[in-house]
């Protein structure tokens, strides 16, 4: 017992250090589903999103959305949950127009993206993203 904390606590540090390099607090994270691994390459997955398409975004915080939430949208796309990751993106946008249907100058909360992947040993892709 005492060695499984240990290690979730050491997955955990590791992936906030991780992070710290994009500015970027990661939360923690636990799945049955899933391994440190999967949800660290979905986490860079999303913030090289950030850079490269969500221009006057500042994201601030990731963080997993839990089993249940991945249970969810795995029933709703015809998917095993293993092949489905939930995150949950804190982000500002700056005061200039928006095109993409985001409000300038607001802090979003909670902005969920889905991530999918045909296997558990393919790359993960953006499929969806709304707000809560």
């Amino acid at each position: 017992m005492k060695r499984t904390i240990a290690a979730i606590m050491a997955a955990a540090c590791i992936l906030v250090f991780a992070a710290c390099g994009s500015g970027v607090t990661v939360g923690g994270f636990s799945s049955v589903y899933m391994n440190s691994d999967d949800f660290q390459d979905a986490v860079d997955v999303l913030i090289r999103y950030f850079k490269d398409e969500m221009k006057g975004c500042t994201l601030e915080r990731i963080d997993y959305a839990k089993d249940s939430a991945v249970r969810e949208e795995a029933e709703g796309l015809g998917k095993a949950p293993e092949c489905v990751m939930v995150l949950e993106a804190a982000f500002t946008t700056d005061s200039s127009e928006r095109t993409d249907g985001l409000e300038s100058g607001k802090k979003y909360e909670k902005y969920r993206f889905i991530l999918t992947r045909n296997t558990s040993v393919e790359l993960w892709e953006i499929t969806d993203q709304r707000a809560q």
